[in-house]
C-alpha cells in the first residue's frame, strides 16, 4: 500500500511539474492598488495552497473537538471501571458474609417463621443422620 501511494504521489508531482513548465506565461492580476504580473503556474499554485490551508484549518478545529471528546470518554470509562471494581468487591464481601466457610456453624436464618398451625421443620445437617428429608 505504501509503494502504491509513493507511485501515485510521484505521478501527481510529475503532472504538476509538467503543467508548470508549459504554463509559465505571465498573467495580469488586478487588485485595488495596481496590477501584478506573475506566471500562471504560480497563481494557480498559490490558489491551491490557500484552499489547502483553509481546509486544513477547518479540519484542525474538528480534530481538536474530537480529541477533547475522546479524552472525556476515556475519563468516563476509567470512572465506570473503578465503580465496577468497587461494586464487584462489595458483592464479593456480601457473598462471603452470606456463605460462611465449611465447618463453621451457620448464623440463625432470617427466614420468616412457618405459618400458624404448621410445625417448624428441623434443619438437619448432611452427613450426621443421613440425607436431609
Amino acid at each position: 500500500m505504501g509503494s502504491l501511494r509513493l507511485l501515485l504521489g510521484l505521478a501527481a508531482a510529475l503532472a504538476v511539474a509538467s503543467f508548470g513548465v508549459i504554463n509559465m506565461d505571465p498573467v495580469a492580476i488586478a487588485y485595488y492598488k495596481g496590477v501584478l504580473r506573475l506566471p500562471l503556474f504560480y497563481v494557480l499554485l498559490a490558489a491551491f495552497a490557500a484552499g489547502f490551508l483553509l481546509a486544513w484549518l477547518g479540519g484542525l478545529f474538528d480534530r481538536i473537538r474530537f480529541r477533547h471528546e475522546a479524552r472525556a470518554l476515556r475519563r468516563q470509562a476509567r470512572t465506570l471501571e473503578t465503580d465496577l471494581a468497587r461494586a464487584r468487591e462489595q458483592s464479593g464481601r456480601l457473598l462471603a458474609a452470606s456463605n460462611p466457610p465449611a465447618g463453621e456453624p451457620q448464623a440463625p436464618s432470617s427466614a420468616p417463621p412457618p405459618p400458624a398451625g404448621q410445625p417448624a421443620r428441623p434443619v438437619q445437617e448432611e452427613g450426621k443422620d443421613g440425607p436431609p428429608a
